[in-house]
């Protein structure tokens, strides 16, 4: 897989790329405070950078069969021993919509569920 690029056209290490992910996924505000061009302290990768690896597939109800596919090719099945081939798969995931309400006093999530039937 070709490394990503920014804006800048720079490269960014893989680890880098984890710990910058961390930091917006935690508070997308305080990433922007750290990464902005006025703190000369340290260049970090653009915003749109990170996005690029969050997005890298479209969301569904369900498995996702391009990440499995993904898991499977990236493992390198055919080199590892019957042994090291057991695995465990745990889904644990929600996601929002927008048009849902939040009843703050009984805390209650009102709205409509897919449920990927």
């Amino acid at each position: 897989m070709a490394k990503k690029t920014d804006k800048r056209g720079m490269r960014w290490h893989p680890l880098i790329i984890r710990w910058c992910l961390s930091i917006y996924m935690t508070s997308p505000a305080a990433y922007r405070q750290i990464a902005s061009k006025q703190n000369k302290f340290m260049v970090l990768p653009h915003v749109n950078t990170l996005k690029k690896y969050i997005n890298f597939t479209s969301p569904k109800t369900g498995f996702a069969p391009d990440i499995i596919d993904k898991i499977v090719s990236e493992s390198h099945l055919e080199t590892l021993e019957d042994y090291q081939k057991n695995l465990s798969l745990t889904f644990d995931e929600i996601r929002i919509k927008s048009g849902i309400i939040h009843k703050k006093g009984s805390g209650k999530i009102i709205g409509f569920t897919d449920m990927g039937a």
